[in-house]
């Protein structure tokens, strides 16, 4: 409780000590893929750091509950709204105050911070002229990293990352980009593949893979938990049916293997040319 008070005391001197009309610090944390044990030291601080959290409810949701009670003030979006978030995150930070933007996982990081910068930059109702707040970026443990972990040697030599949530994730954009990567024998990372709303792009997703890759081809489902990780081993013909179970939700990472992986004796490996 006294390094509570500490902090407490500290951001509020912080606070007072700056001139009326001085920006606060904006921080962009990487929180992880969704378990509490894949979550850095450097993000746990800048949480514990922050006097205010912004993000979608469900990334709340994975911060920890010893951290989210020191914080005065939790601003929650729907997770279609990132534009909202960095903008109410660029305006409490320009009141001076101490924020932490949680953005959703994967490569959803990159596009928080260029929201984030276009939000300071005028956008969103603020002029050029205000004060801009200090933007920092904890980087965190990738989704795709993690997961992999979990299952040996999964992905090869060449991976690519395939984000099936926002507005950039059209069903035609996931299958340009799913025929490129498997064309070329990547190793293939799903995140946040099922939202309600956009199973269509789910379905196109395992459309592409169906197509491009033989059906008995190793994959694996990682959902975090509070204790650790839900792991599960299947075959890319059997993706779409999982689709419609509580396996696969916005927190799993699917892993599709490359061509020549195998399964052995539950762990999934890939060689490599070397």
């Amino acid at each position: 409780m006294t390094a509570d008070r500490d902090r407490r005391v500290e951001r509020e001197n912080a606070a007072a000590a700056r001139p009326d009309g001085t920006s606060g610090d904006l921080t962009v944390v990487d929180i992880g893929p969704g378990s509490h044990a894949d979550m850095t030291v450097r993000a746990q601080e800048a949480l514990l750091d922050a006097d205010v959290i912004v993000g979608d409810r469900g990334r709340l949701d994975d911060v920890p509950v010893e951290i989210r009670d020191r914080v005065d003030e939790e601003y929650a979006t729907d997770s279609d709204s990132p534009t909202e978030a960095a903008r109410a995150a660029v305006d409490r930070a320009a009141a001076g105050r101490r924020v932490a933007l949680i953005p959703a996982q994967g490569s959803a990081v990159n596009a928080a911070v260029a929201r984030v910068f276009d939000a300071v930059g005028g956008d969103g109702g603020r002029s050029e002229e205000d004060e801009p707040p200090t933007v920092e970026v904890v980087p965190g443990v990738s989704a795709a990293d993690s997961a992999a972990a979990r299952f040996g040697a999964p992905l090869g030599d060449a991976v690519a990352t395939v984000a099936l949530s926002g507005r950039q994730s059209s069903p035609e954009a996931v299958e340009t980009r799913l025929r490129a990567v498997t064309d070329a024998g990547f190793g293939v990372v799903l995140t946040e593949p099922r939202w309600p709303a956009r199973r269509p792009v789910f379905e196109r997703a395992c459309a592409v893979l169906e197509a491009n890759r033989d059906g008995d081809a190793p994959v694996g489902l990682a959902q975090p938990t509070d204790r650790g990780w839900r792991r599960t081993v299947a075959r890319l013909d059997e993706l779409r049916a999982y689709g419609e179970t509580e396996l696969v939700d916005a927190s799993t990472t699917i892993l599709v293997t490359p061509p020549g992986a195998e399964t052995r004796n539950g762990w999934l490996v890939t060689q490599t040319d070397s």
